[in-house]
């Protein structure tokens, strides 16, 4: 299994030189191993030594020696600091007679020390932070390696935060593209306030909760068609290239939502990124980078309770927003309840405005949470191959969410994860006030209408 490892001193976890090696031909050597599955290579023969490295199925290794008394072999390993690392036998298939190499029966072994190199929460900080803020990473950073969410492996996670007082951010897996899932509904309601002026007519409005509340996928593309003048591809292309305009070229949407039998598909494009496209293998049509998806909501934020930022600056979009719409868009987002994720995380009387996403093999929250001791923007992935178990994601969400929310607040923390009631399986928009705040021509004529 996927395990981390810890500096012995301080309990920090550091990274030693880990690599993802490349598949090679068979070494020349006796007795080979062929990797399995996905493995952790260690520094010595048990979990307890750190790891330094990762092999993939199929890669072969040299093995140099067995151990007498523990199911290990060694394996050489270049990337390893004195040229060896252990794997586990059953993890490797075995060619050629393990009894011809080396049998090694030590218990203690006086290995080269591994150089240290800066802590994760230093590598994942964006500028300058604050000591304080980097232990806090660092324990959002743990807790996902905990639940073996590793970046090193196909079962990974990310994480994006800023703190919206202090503009401190950090973000664990930034550069890694995941699928949008529903969580981009959050680009296409921006853009589609592009196009209308404050108010909504009624169809949109409702269209827009079904969006954002339910979560509904064929009014998302009803949306999409709005934006594309009828036509959810057109639709599509304009929320990607909202994006671009705003420099969040990472994240981006180009077909309609799936299951809608009103659409005749099309042959959609994508796009090649700088963020990684390989390792969560995201959808090639529907792509977030969780820091693009927190710089957007920043963005939203500064309109909103700043009436300042990109959306009301940027020449690019003159006209188009009002704080009014931000706070709108912020608004429907806060009567999004799921019961779970971020919410479960956070007192039930501060407010959260969110979006959530999943699909078979990945989940993930983007909020803007209003805390009595602050606002922050907290956005996680979680991504699991083939398929994620809400059982494995939900409590990672959560328990980040609520070490966060008690950064920020230390007076009054949450102590435990919480069981949110009253939360329906069913999305019933009957009498919701979301609706209402839409269509009103006055909502949000000023910021105290916001958090």
């Amino acid at each position: 299994p996927v395990q981390s490892s810890t500096s012995p001193s301080n309990g920090t976890l550091t990274f030693t030189g880990i690599v993802l090696p490349t598949a090679t031909s068979a070494p020349v050597s006796s007795v080979n191993g062929v990797v399995l599955g996905e493995i952790n290579i260690r520094y010595g023969p048990g979990t307890e030594y750190d790891r330094v490295g990762v092999a993939e199925a199929g890669d072969n290794f040299a093995i140099t020696a067995y151990h007498t008394q523990l199911p290990w072999v060694q394996i050489r390993y270049s990337d390893s600091p004195n040229g060896f690392g252990w794997v586990a036998s059953d993890l490797l298939e075995i060619q050629g007679d393990l009894t011809s190499v080396t049998p090694i029966s030590q218990t203690s072994f006086n290995l080269p020390t591994l150089t240290p190199t800066a802590s994760v929460a230093e590598r994942a900080a964006i500028g300058t932070i604050s000591p304080e803020f980097a232990t806090l990473g660092a324990q959002l950073w743990n807790n996902m390696l905990a639940a073996h969410f590793d970046p090193q492996t196909s079962r990974l996670g990310a994480l994006y935060l800023l703190n919206l007082k202090t503009g401190e951010a950090l973000a664990f897996g930034g550069d890694t593209a995941f699928s949008g899932m529903s969580i981009n509904k959050i680009a296409i309601l921006t853009t589609l306030f592009s196009q209308i002026n404050d108010v909504p007519d009624d169809n949109t409005a409702f269209l827009i909760a079904e969006m954002m509340i339910c979560s509904e996928n064929i009014s998302t593309n009803k949306v999409l068609a709005v934006i594309g003048d009828g036509d959810p591809y057109t639709g599509a292309d304009r929320v990607s290239a909202f994006l671009q305009k705003l420099g969040l070229d990472e994240t981006f949407i180009y077909t309609p939502y799936s299951n809608d039998p009103f659409i005749t598909p099309e042959a959609p494009q994508t796009r090649v990124t700088d963020a990684d496209q390989i390792s969560a293998e995201p959808d090639p049509y529907n792509q977030l980078t969780v820091t693009q998806v927190g710089t957007l909501l920043h963005d939203i934020y500064q309109c909103a309770t700043e009436e300042s930022g990109p959306l009301l600056d940027d020449p690019q979009f003159a006209g188009e927003y009002s704080p009014m719409e931000c706070r709108k868009i912020i608004d429907v987002m806060e009567h999004n309840k799921i019961g779970n994720f971020i919410e479960a995380g956070t007192p039930a009387n501060v407010q959260i405005a969110h979006k959530h996403g999943w699909v078979d093999e990945t989940h993930g929250d983007a909020g803007l949470v209003f805390s009595p001791g602050g606002d922050y923007i907290l956005v996680m992935a979680l991504r699991n191959p083939t398929w994620l178990e809400f059982a494995e994601s939900e409590p990672v969400i959560e328990e980040n969410a609520r070490e966060v929310y008690n950064y920020f607040n230390p007076d009054a923390p949450l102590e435990t994860v919480r069981d949110p009631e009253g939360i329906s399986a069913e999305c019933n928009l009957l009498g919701n006030p979301a609706i209402d705040d839409l269509l009103s021509p006055s909502f949000g004529l000023d910021a105290t209408t916001i958090g």
